[in-house]
């Protein structure tokens, strides 16, 4: 329909947009696909109201293809409640291509701790960083001022604090 046609130029727009932002390259792969999904779903999510693309050569060809009907947040809140949530350093080396459902809606989480609590200038700057090579662990501590292993306590506790524990009534 017109609603998930619309989701799908975001999302595949994003990606573009973030191959363009300069330093001008692919993004993604390899490494720092929790970064490039994330981001085009977390801009899907913004205009849509869920996430429901995978790029093509994404798990969209898994059969199945859906992670609970594109509306993640609860279900992040609810991996993060089990101690589950996968690690920062574990999702860094992982294409776009490589990330299971589950960490795709992990990715679109993560993104979304950062853009709410430091904004989107520091998601800009450290998409830069990133781009120009450097190393994920470096590249957030210069732009955030922290690492990874400080990163997934604080995006854990963000998690709970802010995500419902189940969907709200629309």
């Amino acid at each position: 329909d017109d609603e998930a046609l619309h989701r799908n130029i975001v999302h595949n727009v994003t990606h573009l947009l973030i191959s363009n932002l300069a330093p001008s390259d692919r993004f993604g792969n390899p490494g720092n696909g929790w970064v490039d999904e994330g981001l085009a779903s977390w801009f899907e999510d913004k205009v849509g109201g869920k996430c429901t693309n995978y790029c093509f050569e994404e798990v969209l060809m898994q059969d199945g293809a859906s992670y609970k009907g594109g509306r993640w947040r609860v279900a992040v809140r609810k991996i993060a409640d089990e101690g589950k949530l996968v690690s920062i350093t574990a999702l860094a080396p992982k294409n776009g291509d490589q990330l299971a459902f589950v960490e795709h809606a992990q990715s679109f989480a993560m993104v979304d701790h950062l853009i709410a609590v430091h904004g989107a200038v520091k998601m800009r700057d450290f998409l830069r960083q990133l781009k120009s090579k450097t190393p994920m662990r470096d590249a957030m501590s210069a732009v955030y001022g922290f690492g990874p292993l400080q990163f997934d306590p604080a995006f854990a506790t963000w998690v709970k604090a802010t995500y419902p524990q189940q969907e709200q009534a629309r």
